[in-house]
């Protein structure tokens, strides 16, 4: 199966943050109001900032789950291609254990990592 790459290391904490502060951090705060100025505009929107938080938050798990699933898939692929020339393009190469994308057809070990190929 050949899937995209999603690569949410650095949106992942972001959307976290704003999934958890339209989930619970706002609303929290209208209802706190609330009890000072009785106003059902607060409580209807808190319940639908709670609403938006749950959806980013879910659809985050979902990207999550889909990440997982690509690194342990990847994860799999290297470890059978370890002292393996990994073939990218015409005559060039990529290290099964380091990922150098340096290394040549006739090369008999890769000059980063040192790793020997079969």
């Amino acid at each position: 199966m050949k899937i995209k790459k999603i690569n949410s290391i650095h949106y992942g904490g972001k959307v976290i943050g704003m999934g958890l502060t339209m989930m619970l951090l706002i609303p929290g705060i209208l209802l706190w109001l609330n009890t000072f100025c009785e106003c059902r505009i607060a409580i209807i929107l808190a319940k639908i900032l709670f609403v938006i938080g749950g959806l980013l938050l879910g659809g985050f798990a979902c990207l999550l789950f889909v990440e997982l699933r690509q690194d342990n898939e990847i994860d799999k692929f290297f470890a059978k291609h370890k002292n393996v020339k990994i073939e990218i393009k015409n005559e060039q190469y990529e290290c099964g254990v380091c990922g150098n994308r340096n290394i040549r057809k006739d090369s008999a070990y890769c000059g980063v990592c040192g790793c020997k190929y079969n």
